[in-house]
C-alpha cells in the first residue's frame, strides 16, 4: 500500500487548497471538500507499512492537529491504494429519509432514572466514537448499580437474553476467550475507556483498540436496552408491537373499563347495555380515504364470548359490513372479502362502492394496515398490523381487483346516465 486516505470532518477551518504537511518523517496531504469530494488526509506510506500501522500514523497526526487547533476532528472512513497519487474520497450523499414516517409509540417515563437512561442511550447512539459509545451504554448499568461487582453480576445474569445477530456472534467469540464476560466488559471495556492511568486502557489512536470496542459495542448496546426495558420498565418499540395494544386501544377508552373487563373475561354484558359508538371510518394507512368507507353508522352490536361484533351501514344502507373486536386476543378483525355486503339497487352508487371495495381489498392484500377512525373527531381508534396474505396468487389477485374496480366504474357511469336519481335502499 502506497497511500492511505482518510475522510475526515474537522470542527475547525480546513484548507481550501491542497496542503502538504511533514510530521514525524512522513508526508501528509490535506485536501479540501468540494461538491463531490470530502475533506481528507492522505499519508504517503513508508515501504512495508500495514493498514493498521498507517492508520495509527494518521491518527497520531490528527490528534496533534486537533491539539494545536483546539477543536475536534472525526475520522469517517479510510481507504488504501497503490496509485502514484492518493485517491480522492467521495462525499456521502446518503440521506436517511422516510416518505411514510409514522410514530406509533413514544415512551413517557416519569421517574428520573428512566429519563436519565434514555438521555444516556441517545448520547451513546449519537457519538462518533466507539469507545465513548461503549462507555455511554455501560453508564446505563451504573444508574441501576453503583458498584462494579454488581454491574458485572448483572451482565453475566442477563447474557442469555441477548438475541441480536451481531451481539450473539460477538458473544460467541468472547466466550471462547473469557470465562467471565461481565469482568471482561467491565475491565477491558468500561474501565479501559473511563481511565487513563494504568496499562489497561484504550488508546483512541490505536486501530486495534477501537476495532475491539467496535466489535464489543453490539453486546453492551443490547445489554443496555435489556436494562432499560427489564429493570426500568420502559418498553421498546419491538415489545410495543408484540403487545399490539394499539389494535383496540381507542375502543377500550370508548367502551370503558367495565365493559372491556367483561369482554376480556368472556362474561355476558348486562341486558340492556347500550354502547355509545360514534360513526366510524375504515381506512388504510398511507392510502387516500375511500369515500364509501367513510362515516359508517353503527346499527347493532353482538357479543360472541370475548368478542364484540359491530355492524356498520352506510347512510343509504348500500354498504353493510361487520368489524370484530376480539378483547381476549386484543385483535381487530375485518376482512373486506368476507365481511362486506353491497346491496345493488340498480343505481350508480353500488358500483362506486364495489370499486372502492376492490381497491380497499387490493391495498389490504399488499401488506396494508387497516385503521378505524372516529369520524366525528378523526381520532384513531384501532389498527391492524400489516396484513400478510396466505395461499394467495398475489399478482393475479391484484390484477383481478384492478379489473373489478375499472369495470365497476364503467358500469357506474353507464347507470348514472341511465338512472340519474339513485334510490336509497331501505333498512
Amino acid at each position: 500500500m502506497k497511500w492511505l486516505t482518510v475522510a475526515v470532518k474537522a470542527d475547525f477551518g480546513w484548507p481550501v487548497d491542497e496542503t502538504e504537511i511533514e510530521y514525524l518523517g512522513c508526508k501528509y496531504l490535506l485536501r479540501p471538500e468540494n461538491d463531490v469530494d470530502a475533506q481528507s488526509v492522505s499519508l504517503l506510506c513508508p515501504v512495508g507499512t500495514t493498514m493498521d500501522s498507517a492508520r495509527l500514523r494518521v491518527n497520531r497526526f490528527l490528534s496533534a492537529l486537533s491539539w494545536v487547533e483546539g477543536h475536534g476532528i472525526n475520522e469517517l472512513f479510510a481507504v488504501g491504494s497503490n496509485r502514484p497519487s492518493p485517491m480522492k474520497v467521495g462525499k456521502s450523499k446518503t440521506r436517511l429519509i422516510s416518505k411514510k414516517f409514522v410514530i406509533d409509540y413514544l415512551p413517557e417515563p416519569k421517574d428520573e432514572k428512566s429519563l436519565r437512561a434514555l438521555a444516556l442511550y441517545r448520547e451513546a447512539q449519537s457519538l462518533n466514537s466507539p469507545a465513548y459509545s461503549f462507555l455511554g451504554f455501560f453508564k446505563i448499568l451504573n444508574i441501576l448499580f453503583g458498584k462494579g461487582p454488581d454491574q458485572k453480576n448483572w451482565v453475566n445474569n442477563n447474557l442469555a437474553s441477548i438475541k441480536g445477530c451481531q451481539a450473539s456472534k460477538r458473544l460467541a467469540v468472547l466466550r471462547k476467550k473469557y470465562t467471565d464476560i461481565g469482568e471482561y466488559l467491565y475491565v477491558q471495556g468500561r474501565c479501559a475507556v473511563a481511565h487513563a492511568f494504568n496499562d489497561s486502557v484504550v488508546d483512541p489512536d490505536i486501530p486495534a483498540d477501537i476495532q475491539r470496542l467496535s466489535d464489543d459495542l453490539p453486546v453492551i448496546e443490547e445489554l443496555s436496552e435489556i436494562a432499560i426495558e427489564r429493570e426500568l420498565g420502559v418498553i421498546s418499540k419491538s415489545t410495543f408491537h408484540a403487545m399490539h395494544l394499539y389494535e383496540l386501544a381507542g375502543f377500550e377508552t370508548l367502551l370503558g373499563p367495565d365493559i372491556v373487563t367483561l369482554l376480556k373475561e368472556g362474561k355476558p354484558l348486562d341486558k340492556g347495555t347500550e354502547l355509545d359508538i360514534p360513526p366510524l371510518s375504515l381506512r388504510l394507512r398511507d392510502h387516500a380515504n375511500f369515500t364509501s368507507y367513510e362515516d359508517l353508522q353503527p346499527v347493532s352490536f353482538e357479543q360472541c364470548e370475548n368478542s364484540l361484533l359491530i355492524r356498520l351501514h352506510s347512510s343509504d344502507n348500500i354498504l353493510q359490513l361487520i368489524i370484530l373486536l376480539d378483547f381476549k386476543q386484543w385483535r381487530l378483525g375485518f376482512d373486506p372479502l368476507e365481511n362486506v355486503i353491497i346491496l345493488d339497487d340498480s343505481s350508480a352508487r353500488p358500483m362506486l362502492v364495489n370499486s372502492d371495495t376492490a381497491l380497499f381489498t387490493k391495498g389490504a392484500c399488499l401488506n396494508g394496515q387497516i385503521e378505524i377512525y372516529n369520524t366525528k373527531t378523526n381520532e384513531l381508534l384501532a389498527r391492524t398490523d400489516p396484513i400478510i396474505p396466505h395461499n394467495v396468487d398475489l399478482r393475479a389477485t391484484v390484477i383481478n381487483l384492478d379489473r373489478i374496480s375499472a369495470q365497476s366504474l364503467e358500469e357506474a357511469q353507464r347507470r348514472a346516465v341511465a338512472n340519474p336519481k339513485p334510490s336509497v335502499h331501505p333498512d
